[in-house]
């Protein structure tokens, strides 16, 4: 029999067969990837068996033993010489985790050692330093680490995988050069530097920086390099027209004073000076010239005979004896060969009319032309086909008129005039002339069409008087045999206007307001004959000229209308279309309907009307109204829209925090005396309201502007940057007439230079 001390001895031992060896094994590895849990036993164990668990190590915990090999996700090896058997866990997920242990059987007191697996995502990092540079050239990678890291291994690695980075290594700070990569260390700054030359374009994509830890997962920071094959982040923009010429000029530094020039299409520096069109050495190539100043540092380019197919990308090189060349680029534009003003105007026959044609001013001395055609290349010289037409020249406003006198019906059609006989773009002026029949006075208007005109008058009257004796509701504006039936018949050309308008206007205003048979009948019996072909041919008295406003969709508008003295007490209105009472959009006598305001200034002799939020599709044309007794006075009214963004293309710049940046902005020459700006924002609308810095001012806090009228453009200056100053800006140029025009520049500051 067993003793009851030989009972609590068996126990004891059933209680503690456990036996924990000294200290934890700390295993490091990343999701996705193998990891080696590796764990030592004592000599006398070699052919015990050995396994991993988890949690309390019952049967169910029992990941593998040594006698499966492999088992699941687990594989095992004992190397019995070594005293040491290693579990390899593959396709690490999160949740894999955690503590293990390390057991190997032994009768009644299994020996355990304590596993800690950490694990880590095999991609780096939350932040990202982008970096770029171009082919051929030289990037330098900065990699900063902490203090504690100092005598640690460094290296850095190409890809996104931390896992086989040091593995992987293209150098290491024991190898220091590696072909084009070489790495030096800076231990007071805490940083090592890893220098790339002689780029390609496969260099582009992420690389690692890496510290080794002796115990743990290894420290990274990342880097995105694009190596690019483009260039520039500033570009010149220059526009022209077909058949006309054009000067590239580039600008270069004097320490490039002798080296060769060149230039090529496109925007790829590694293969510009083999595609070059041009070079210092040859100075002419067909279309194309090349001349430089060696004082003033740049060469020019200049293409004749412009075709569109010349438009696109042109680099400006320099070819360098060492290191890549140096470029500048441009873009050109080259425009259809189009007018530089184009006028629309109308005489009477038998009335004499003048044309005003400007040219500029170093064409003083220059013939002066006026010929007649539908195309330019197709025009016949009429200034010496008699004395009806009559040049002045007016040399202090640089400008010639040519007065036609006596206007005859074949005297409409196109007119081009200018001064420069080579048809050169810019130098010209297209007018069409159209020619209407003259407005006799009944004295001299032929007895058939006296009577006709009469006997409509009659018969009209008495269709009045019938349907005011019907009792029929007749509105302001009653409609009338012959009355147009739309927009276009009406304004098909200012003749047919007039006398449309005036033909409805009678019709209108005869009836008008007597809707009610017990008012009052008008009195035509105290029309005289002469009053009533007048009252026919013209209710609408037009002022001249046409009011031309411009505005952005989204943003309020005005439209201001003056007329005359004496009209201060007359109704005004805006109207669209033919001004019937559908298309009048507002009166005086409303002051706001649904998106118009309107306010008359009696004392400034103007009335002027608020279109709110306008819409693409209020642009267009409308009439300024002023109501009179049988003849309305009507201006016409332009409303040109525009969108309140801007623009197609941005020129995007870097900079650093305190540091200064300077922005291009370039114009156009008919823009060489205008006020320039800059304002912050995307919104054309308001960027003279809220500039920044003008033409006028040069100078304001950080901000600072300069002019090179030569080559047309003006550059702001901000200097002390602040990451604040991030975002989009507005270049413009105020135009006396029309929208203000604009390029737009992103700005990015970063954070300071390391």
């Amino acid at each position: 029999m067993w003793s009851v001390q030989d009972l609590l001895f068996i126990l004891c031992i059933v209680l503690s067969y456990v036996t924990r060896a000294a200290g934890v094994i700390r295993v490091f590895g990343y999701v996705g990837r193998d990891v080696d849990v590796s764990c030592s036993y004592g000599q006398g164990y070699e052919s015990h068996e050995k396994y991993l668990c988890k949690n309390d190590c019952g049967s169910s915990d029992v990941l593998i033993t040594t006698s499966e090999t492999k088992k699941n996700k687990y594989s095992i090896y004992d190397d019995k010489e070594k005293r040491s058997f290693t579990v390899t866990i593959s396709d690490l997920q999160s949740v894999d985790a955690g503590k293990y242990w390390c057991g190997v059987t032994v009768f009644f007191k299994d020996i355990y050692t304590e596993v800690k697996l950490e694990l880590g995502q095999d991609h780096c990092c939350n932040n990202v330093d982008k970096i770029q540079s171009n082919e051929r050239d030289s990037v330098s990678i900065i990699c900063p680490y902490e203090l504690k890291y100092q005598n640690n291994l460094k290296f850095i690695c190409r890809g996104n995988q931390p896992s086989t980075c040091l593995q992987q290594a293209v150098i290491t700070s024991d190898s220091k050069q590696n072909g084009r990569f070489t790495l030096t260390e800076d231990k007071e700054s805490r940083r090592f530097t890893v220098n790339i030359n002689k780029l390609t374009l496969e260099d582009s994509g992420w690389y690692l920086c890496g510290v080794h830890r002796n115990t743990g997962l290894d420290v990274f920071s990342a880097v995105e390099l694009e190596v690019k094959d483009t260039c520039c982040d500033k570009v010149d923009k220059r526009k022209s027209y077909e058949e006309d010429s054009v000067s590239i000029i580039c600008p270069y530094e004097l320490e490039y004073q002798n080296n060769l020039k060149f230039i090529c299409r496109g925007n790829q520096p590694s293969t510009c000076l083999q595609q070059a069109v041009i070079t210092s050495d040859s100075k002419q190539n067909g279309r194309f010239t090349l001349s430089e100043d060696m004082e003033s540092r740049r060469f020019t380019v200049n293409i004749n005979k412009l075709t569109q197919e010349d438009s696109g990308w042109y680099l400006c090189g320099v070819h360098r004896n060492t290191g890549l060349d140096v470029f500048s680029a441009v873009e050109l534009e080259v425009k259809v060969w189009c007018c530089v003003k184009t006028l629309a105007m109308s005489g009477t026959v038998t009335r004499p009319v003048t044309l005003q044609c400007p040219y500029p001013p170093h064409h003083q001395n220059n013939r002066k032309f006026l010929c007649k055609g539908d195309y330019r290349n197709n025009c016949t010289d009429v200034l010496t086909n008699g004395s009806r037409f009559m040049l002045q020249d007016d040399v202090s406003l640089s400008s010639f008129s040519v007065m036609i006198t006596n206007l005859e019906a074949g005297d409409a059609g196109m007119y081009w005039c200018g001064s420069d006989s080579q048809w050169r773009a810019g130098n010209y002026t297209r007018i069409h002339l159209s020619v209407g029949g003259a407005l006799y006075v009944v004295a001299i208007v032929p007895a058939v069409l006296l009577i006709l005109i009469v006997a409509l008058i009659i018969v009209y009257k008495q269709k009045c008087h019938k349907v005011q004796e019907t009792g029929v509701g007749i509105t302001r504006h009653c409609e009338a045999a012959g009355e147009p039936k739309g927009s276009e018949e009406i304004y098909a050309n200012e003749e047919t206007v007039g006398f449309s308008k005036q033909t409805t206007s009678k019709l209108q205003g005869a009836c008008n307001d007597y809707s009610n048979a017990d008012d009052d009948q008008p009195d035509y019996e105290n029309f005289t004959a002469t009053e009533e072909i007048y009252f026919v041919l013209s209710y609408v008295t037009r002022a001249a000229g046409v009011i031309r406003v411009f505005g952005y969709v989204g943003r309020d508008v005005d439209v201001s209308c003056s007329y005359g003295q004496g009209y201060e007490s007359y109704e005004k209105y805006l109207c669209k279309n033919d001004c019937g009472d559908s298309d009048v959009l507002i009166t005086t006598s409303e002051t706001k309907k649904n998106k118009y305001f309107i306010y008359d200034d009696k004392e400034k002799q103007s009335f002027t009307v608020t279109i709110s939020d306008p819409q693409s599709v209020d642009a267009g044309k409308y009439w300024c109204g002023v109501t009179m007794f049988f003849k309305d006075i009507y201006t016409e009214v332009k409303l040109e829209l525009g969108q309140d963004h801007c623009c197609n293309n941005v020129d995007k710049i870097q900079s650093h925090e305190r540091d200064s940046v300077s922005i291009i902005c370039p114009y156009e020459l008919e823009y060489q005396n205008n006020l320039k700006f800059i304002c912050r924002g995307n919104q054309p609308s308001t960027c003279l309201q809220q500039a920044v810095i003008t033409s006028d001012s040069k100078q304001n806090g950080r901000f600072t502007l300069t002019e090179d009228k030569e080559s047309r453009r003006f550059t702001v200056n901000i200097n002390k940057l602040t990451q604040e100053d991030s975002g989009w800006y507005l270049c413009g140029v105020h135009r006396n007439t029309g929208l203000d025009v604009f390029s737009a520049v992103e700005l990015e500051v970063e954070g300071q230079r390391k």
